[in-house]
């Protein structure tokens, strides 16, 4: 028997933190070009562990953490 993914999904996230279904459901979007280079790895309570390819990548994220927490605001239904 199969099991749809969103479904499991919701079973995994408390319905208090429905942002974070939000937040896996858009990230492709919210990432943009940099997705080949950046992927989630982790979210923990209200922090995302992040995965680069190198460490240029992990200097571009540091500067750009700013737009990229504004970005996934935006996403949200409110700010996380």
């Amino acid at each position: 028997m199969t099991t749809p993914i969103k479904n499991i999904l919701n079973t995994l996230f408390d319905n208090n933190n429905t942002w974070q279904l939000r937040l896996l459901a858009n990230w492709d979007d919210i990432i943009g070009h940099m997705q080949t280079k950046v992927q989630l790895l982790k979210i923990l309570d209200d922090t995302l562990i992040l995965g680069v390819v190198d460490a240029c990548w992990m200097q571009e994220l540091f500067l750009l953490s700013n737009l990229l927490i504004k970005t996934i605001n935006q996403n949200l239904d409110q700010p996380a």
